[in-house]
């Protein structure tokens, strides 16, 4: 299993990827360009902890919803601050998906498994319990800011928890994620 997170960086994104780090675990932060903005130090310290950082738009538009050359628009601006942190050619997550509405060239990622910790609700030990998340590469969020999202603050309680239990997991019984 490969762990990704969406939509950082945020207040959430350090302590999950200094968690990672304890246990080894490089992961893949996907980050929107505008949360880069305010938060460039955050990528700065996810990639000196050895995580990888893609690019998950500037605005997080639906890029369906945009056209063409506005999404490119959007994914360059991302590029921009990103390069301005020191990440240059990140591969890139649309937001919501849609792998297949960008160029081959691009070094397009999607996912396998997404367990919805977005939702309010979201229980981390039964998206643990269920096997279903054993395997590819899992999406989960470590944005926006409580601040910004207030109702989305118990879910990212609850994604803190799902990666303390998946690397309890990987250090005490067998090695199950790996590196990105």
């Amino acid at each position: 299993m490969k762990l990704t997170f969406d939509d950082g960086p945020s207040v959430w994104t350090l302590p999950i990827a200094n968690r990672l780090h304890l246990s080894k675990v490089r992961a893949m932060f996907f980050v929107v360009g505008s949360c880069v903005n305010k938060h460039p130090g955050i990528v700065e310290k996810i990639v000196a902890l050895g995580h990888r950082v893609g690019n998950h738009s500037h605005y997080h538009a639906d890029p369906l919803r945009l056209t063409a050359a506005d999404a490119e628009h959007d994914r360059q601006l991302c590029n921009q601050a990103l390069a301005a942190v020191g990440v240059h050619n990140p591969p890139y997550r649309p937001p919501y998906g849609h792998p297949w509405a960008w160029p081959r060239e691009l070094d397009v990622w999607s996912w396998d498994v997404l367990p919805g910790d977005w939702v309010p609700g979201f229980n981390a030990q039964g998206a643990f319990a269920d096997s279903a998340l054993w395997h590819g590469v899992v999406a989960l969020h470590d944005g926006p800011d409580p601040h910004e999202a207030p109702r989305s603050a118990p879910s990212r309680f609850q994604t803190e928890r799902l990666v303390e239990l998946l690397c309890d997991a990987h250090d005490h019984y067998q090695r199950v994620l790996e590196s990105v």
